[in-house]
This record gives C-alpha cells, structure tokens and sequence, in this order.
C-alpha cells in the first residue's frame, strides 16, 4: 500500500482528524465561492439513513475493512466496472489511471 488514504469521516459526534474541505483546497467549493454560494457541507446536517447509506457504501469499498480507504482499494474500482457494465481493459485502464490521478494529486 502506498500509505495515500481516503479516511471517511468519523460519525456524527466524534472528533474529526481529516483536513477540513473549503475553497482554500477544494476546486468544488472554490467554484461555489465564485458564484456567490457559501454552501458547506456538515455530516451533522445529514439526515440518519443518509449517514448509514454512505457508511455502507464506504464498507463496500474499504476492501480490508479497517476504516481507511487507499489508494490500492480504490484502484480497485476500475475492475467493478468490469463486472457491472462490461467494461474493456483498455476502459478500465483508463478508469483506473483518473481514479489514480484524482487521488493522488
């Protein structure tokens, strides 16, 4: 593993350790600011069965299930879309090389 890891937020209540996302060092919420937006998003204002859908979509992927998500299990991903749609190796070789660049930059 390369030590690069996508940490899902703790549950509501419990401290966070992630960098928190803003328009500082995120091109989402620099966009929003450009705009005129000061939306922000806060897992305390998610509604409960919003929270547990993501926590089970974020188990799904956590392939080790040891709560952190890296970079390794997320270059897994391009291999599901094999299974779901089909998909050519040249199709998830390119998958695979955005989700490595999204991650990693």
């Amino acid at each position: 593993s390369s030590g690069i890891n996508a940490e899902w937020p703790l549950r509501p209540g419990e401290p966070r350790t992630a960098m928190p996302l803003d328009e500082n060092n995120n091109e989402s919420y620099r966009w929003l600011r450009s705009v005129g937006n000061d939306w922000q998003f806060d897992i305390e204002d998610l509604h409960p069965k919003q929270i547990t859908r993501l926590y089970k979509r974020f188990d799904t992927f956590d392939l080790d299930c040891d709560g952190k998500m890296e970079i390794d299990e997320i270059l897994y991903w391009p291999d599901r879309m094999r299974q779901l749609v089909n998909a050519t190796d040249e199709q998830v070789d390119k998958m695979r090389a955005a989700c490595y660049t999204f991650f990693t930059n």
